[in-house]
């Protein structure tokens, strides 16, 4: 673990941590064995880029806030609250936001907000 920077701890006492620096989210047990890891900073639909929150239902299943920014890391090109399975696997995603720059105009941003499940 690099840069730990959140965790969040669900009813068995498993402890999610996201780690900024190595872009991941693990999980380990409540005895600090690990689980599984989520390897992150893809832009890809249904994988994350950067995790900014997270939470855990009753059934164990992870809600990662993902921000998704341009190549440079200026704009936020969008937002999407992913929901993986108890192991660990991507279940859904949910467009929050989409932010679009138009390269002729120096900030314009059209945001439009698309669920699915």
């Amino acid at each position: 673990m690099s840069y730990p920077t959140f965790a969040v701890r669900d009813g068995n006492s498993a402890v999610y941590l996201t780690d900024t620096a190595q872009r991941r989210i693990l999980k380990t047990n409540h005895d600090g064995q690990f689980q599984y890891r989520i390897d992150g900073g893809s832009r890809e639909q249904g994988r994350f880029f950067y995790a900014n929150d997270l939470a855990v239902d009753e059934a164990g299943r992870l809600f990662v806030l993902n921000v998704v920014t341009d190549r440079r890391g200026f704009y936020v090109d969008r937002e999407e609250i992913l929901r993986f399975t108890p192991d660990g696997h991507i279940m859904t995603a949910w467009c929050i936001s989409a932010c679009f720059v138009q390269k002729k105009k120096n900030r314009s941003w059209d945001c439009a907000a698309k669920w699915s499940d």
